[in-house]
């Protein structure tokens, strides 16, 4: 297709030489980025703050340990992941407030991963597809507003595959080893890439295996040996990680297959259908013009979400992986973006048969906002269902404290006992271990419970607190 005499390619691969940046400015444009990311991330912490999850906060009470020369973990926890965990460690280190400092890190993942599909839409379209590439991961079921506002590490997968992703594009092995070695550190479903992102980077500088070897071991390899130096076991992660879920994939008859589906279920339809036309006609105009060197960033996008979903189907059939509809944030992110690619080269392609006439902006932008309207009504409904229970949860995370420090007695008490889900936000206030915060109900405890369980009769007597989130009874202090 042309316009004004200008080849435009609909899919991502430059049928020019690109006109690369300046390398010397690329160190200080990502510092800029990455402290606008943070000052944006600090500054919606203030306006709008949320609760934080159950295994940010476990990965809280792992790092306290580890700030203090021990580390434990049982068989029931959350997974240990060496990141999150490492960089709540330096937190405790240096006496910084770790859960908000984790929940603004997570808010500067999910800024990052929007900039990172801009760049992308941009680069491989045009403004229109950076638009749209934002807009489509923004409206992507949950992302926007679950994981960012309970602080998982989603969006900051999301952001290092994109970032990744950019880096294979322009040919890059270095940079695209670094950012899957630190998704790697967020989800074993990095690994394949990463190891195949060393032997592309050795390969074109051998050299390199002296700094990229250690980083691969340390990314992959931490995952075992914190667990075995936590609780004794290399396996322990994998248990847990295997462990079937009520509704999960597990319990279906095929579970891989099982995988595939909540794969597709997670994008509108019509979202598939752009990326796959997207994707088609980037490998009809690769094999036409045969470009060497050049790899067109739908391609990427295409062969990472097709990668990234193999690998949580097989472990999931294989019973090495719960396979979790979150898991699959690498295929659903690619997904999106691709789509998005898609619409940006309609936008395109519109805005270039109108030529410069005035018509040619404001048609282009509602058509773009139209493309991806579908999905973020998907997305919209979705927040709204889940803001009472984000409500809720902080407001249990925020009365905790205060509920503590009321019950004369409780922080003494040599048992304490809680609700399973409830585990790492009590061991996290008391400063304990989370195998010393017992089960609801645990004889010879004092009990701080949500107030969604309700009294048992026999308790009633012993009721020392209650009030919208907690109620507290037992006999200890």
């Amino acid at each position: 297709m042309t316009t004004g005499g200008t080849d435009l390619p609909p899919t991502g691969v430059a049928t020019t030489s690109p006109q690369l940046p300046d390398r010397s400015r690329a160190p200080a444009v990502a510092i800029a980025c990455a402290a606008g990311c943070l000052v944006l991330a600090a500054v919606s912490w203030v306006v709008w703050p949320s609760s934080i999850g159950y295994d940010p906060t476990t990965w809280a009470v792992w790092g306290r340990e580890l700030a203090h020369g021990r580390l434990a973990i049982g068989p029931g926890d959350a997974v240990f992941k060496p990141w999150p965990v490492a960089v709540d460690a330096v937190l405790a280190a240096v006496h910084a407030p770790v859960l908000q400092s984790w929940a603004v890190l997570v808010r500067a993942g999910t800024a990052g991963a929007l900039l990172a599909a801009f760049l992308l839409g941009r680069r491989a379209v045009g403004t229109a597809a950076g638009v749209c590439a934002a807009l489509a991961l923004a409206a992507v079921p949950r992302f926007l507003v679950w994981y960012t506002a309970a602080t998982t590490v989603e969006v900051l997968e999301a952001a290092a595959l994109l970032a990744a992703v950019a880096c294979i594009a322009r040919g890059r092995p270095a940079g695209t080893v670094l950012w899957l070695a630190l998704l790697s550190g967020l989800r074993p479903e990095g690994w394949p890439l990463l190891l195949l992102a060393a032997a592309w980077a050795v390969r074109r500088r051998p050299r390199a295996a002296l700094w990229v070897t250690p980083l691969v071991l340390v990314a992959i390899g931490g995952w075992f040996v914190a667990e075995y130096v936590g609780s004794g076991r290399w396996t322990t992660g994998v248990a847990r990680a295997g462990t079937p879920s009520l509704g999960g994939a597990l319990l279906t008859p095929v579970p891989g297959w099982t995988v595939v589906r909540e794969a597709y279920a997670s994008l509108p339809p019509s979202w598939w259908l752009a990326a796959l036309v997207t994707l088609g006609g980037s490998l009809v105009l690769v094999t036409r013009r045969r470009r060497a060197g050049v790899v067109g960033v739908p391609l990427v996008l295409g062969a990472v979400g097709v990668l990234w979903l193999a690998v949580v189907a097989v472990s999931t059939q294989l019973g090495l992986s719960a396979g979790e509809p979150r898991y699959l944030v690498g295929t659903t992110v690619c997904g999106a973006v691709l789509a998005a690619l898609g619409a940006g080269v309609v936008v395109r392609t519109v805005a270039g048969r109108l030529g410069g006439r005035p018509v040619a902006v404001p048609l282009a932008t509602v058509l773009a906002t139209a493309l991806v309207a579908y999905g973020g009504v998907r997305a919209l409904e979705q927040g709204r269902s889940e803001a009472p229970e984000l409500a809720r949860r902080y407001g249990e995370q925020t009365d905790l404290a205060r509920v503590l420090a009321t019950a004369d007695g409780v922080r003494d008490c040599a048992g304490v006992a809680t609700a399973p889900d409830q585990v790492p936000a009590v061991a996290w206030t008391l400063g304990r271990p989370l195998a010393a915060v017992g089960l609801w109900p645990a004889a010879g405890s004092a009990w701080i419970v949500p107030s969604t369980v309700p009294v048992p009769d026999d308790l009633r007597g012993d009721l020392r607190y209650r009030d919208a989130h907690w109620w507290l009874a037992g006999a200890c202090g």
